[in-house]
């Protein structure tokens, strides 16, 4: 189990309502919940391995109402405007006299946000275990409490652009408010690789806000688009930039484009067969090749491909995966190869 959340348990378990925040860093921690504990999630995979969870983009309150709630507790997120965010929420949804604990570590700034909430609240406790540090507040409602600055995380904004087209994004995702240039390196690629072999059924395997369907489905001509992700703001910043691709390309609800994005895990549910997948995957400096995410990309994609389909990843260039690309591929061709990025063709 993650460290950080071991440290909330205790608060969890003397209490007869809470909430447990899990993201990414606590895909373990499910099963030693107490039974009054509802988990909330941003990660479908997290959610699906509990029948109380929720599945959202950190939208607490769908579930609970004001003051309804003895406990709420996270780990601390890597981005600012998600912790904002859960303790906003938190002060709405908390009992008078209910606690707020959270946890993390020093290079994540918990004591700032220790400080921020001793301020905003008139208290809040800090304790040193290990390398973790544990957070716990009192919530009483006061009037006028000033809301933490969270960026309007729940609102999408077009913050890109690419070919003319206005891209939607919010925080709460990777690379939310940039254009990756692996994924642009990907689709300069595909430009040249679809001219000769047509894509009419593909697969965005994990889409985030939908960079990759977004060039595709504006230059192709397409019987099905499927975008899939793992994380709930992604799927709602995709799911918006597809509709207005469909706005854009002037197709009407009668005849439009079957785009569809659809929240999962490594579209392990999905069942539609493609003739083309395409994929940045979620590999970063320090993967281990070895990493069972890597085998799980890669047999998802064979797993979704027609026979003569093909699939192209753009990874770093550092990143050998090509070894392990040859048990689920017959054949695999380095297209391109700038020394940042390479993108690959399996077949």
């Amino acid at each position: 189990m993650d460290s950080a959340i071991r440290l909330c348990l205790p608060y969890l378990r003397n209490c007869d309502s809470s909430v447990l925040c899990l993201d990414e860093n606590t895909l373990d921690s499910v099963a030693t919940l107490p039974d009054s504990c509802t988990i909330v999630s941003n990660r479908f995979d997290v959610a699906a391995q509990s029948d109380k969870a929720i599945f959202c983009d950190w939208d607490i309150k769908q579930g609970h109402e004001t003051g309804s709630l003895d406990c709420l507790a996270f780990r601390l997120s890597k981005e600012k405007a998600v912790n904002h965010h859960i303790i906003n929420q938190a002060l709405s949804v908390l009992k008078d006299g209910g606690e707020l604990v959270f946890a993390g570590q020093k290079n994540q700034g918990i004591k700032s946000y220790a400080k921020t909430l001793k301020k905003l609240l008139g208290n809040c406790e800090i304790e040193k275990h290990g390398l973790d540090y544990l957070c716990y507040a009192t919530v009483t409602k006061q009037q006028n409490i000033t809301l933490l600055d969270d960026q309007d995380y729940q609102e999408l904004r077009p913050c890109l652009e690419h070919q003319g087209f206005d891209i939607q994004s919010k925080p709460g995702q990777f690379g939310w408010n940039k254009l990756d240039q692996g994924s642009l390196l990907l689709l300069e690629a595909l430009s040249t690789e679809l001219k000769v072999q047509p894509a009419k059924r593909v697969l965005d395997l994990g889409c985030g806000y939908g960079l990759l369907s977004v060039g595709v489905a504006l230059s192709n001509d397409l019987e099905l688009l499927i975008a899939t992700d793992n994380n709930a703001a992604a799927v709602a910043s995709c799911s918006a930039n597809l509709r207005n691709v469909q706005e854009h390309r002037g197709q009407t609800p009668k005849g439009s484009a079957p785009y569809r994005v659809i929240a999962d895990d490594c579209a392990a549910n999905i069942s539609e067969k493609v003739d083309t997948v395409i994929c940045n995957p979620p590999f970063h400096q320090g993967f281990d090749v070895e990493n069972q995410l890597c085998d799980k990309f890669l047999k998802s994609a064979r797993d979704h491909l027609l026979p003569s389909g093909r699939a192209y990843f753009v990874v770093n260039s550092f990143i050998g995966i090509e070894k392990k690309a040859q048990r689920f591929f017959q054949q695999v061709d380095c297209l391109v190869n700038n020394k940042q990025f390479k993108v690959l063709k399996l077949s």
